[in-house]
């Protein structure tokens, strides 16, 4: 590696690109890069980015997110609005598929595997603890259009 190298590294570097970005422009590994700036304690410069718009909210609770640069952006604000949104939305899943519930017969969409729409359906299949028409009408789950 040539002394006009180290100095593109260090320069690229402190204008916040990445060890691919300067691998590709310099011609040369990734791993080679990457092992040089570590061997030599050059760091990537997160001041030199683009600020981090302060627009973007958490789905669930709509409180303003803190992005951290160079990180995927978040979504939510902490592990409780994810699972909460994540379980009120979970037709939007990868794995969300149609299913039809074995006690009232309706439709409904899980993504796991359920055989039932609500308790009150598996009550009633289990032990038999209400009529078809009962467990129809307590269900909470809509019917899939």
């Amino acid at each position: 590696m040539t002394n006009t190298e180290k100095l593109l590294i260090a320069q690229q570097l402190k204008q916040g690109l990445g060890y691919t970005d300067i691998a590709k422009a310099l011609g040369m590994s990734v791993n080679t890069v990457k092992s040089y700036c570590q061997r030599n304690g050059l760091r990537r410069s997160w001041t030199t980015t683009a600020p981090v718009k302060a627009e973007t909210v958490c789905r669930q609770c709509g409180s303003a997110l803190i992005h951290t640069p160079g990180r995927k952006k978040k979504q939510f604000c902490s592990d409780a609005c994810r699972m909460r949104w994540w379980h009120a939305h979970r037709e939007l899943g990868r794995n969300a598929r149609a299913a039809r519930c074995q006690a009232c017969g309706k439709e409904f969409v899980t993504d796991r595997a359920q055989k039932y729409c609500s308790h009150s359906c598996y009550i009633s299949a289990r032990f038999g603890a209400y009529t078809n028409s009962n467990a129809v009408s307590e269900c909470s789950n809509t019917q899939i259009s």
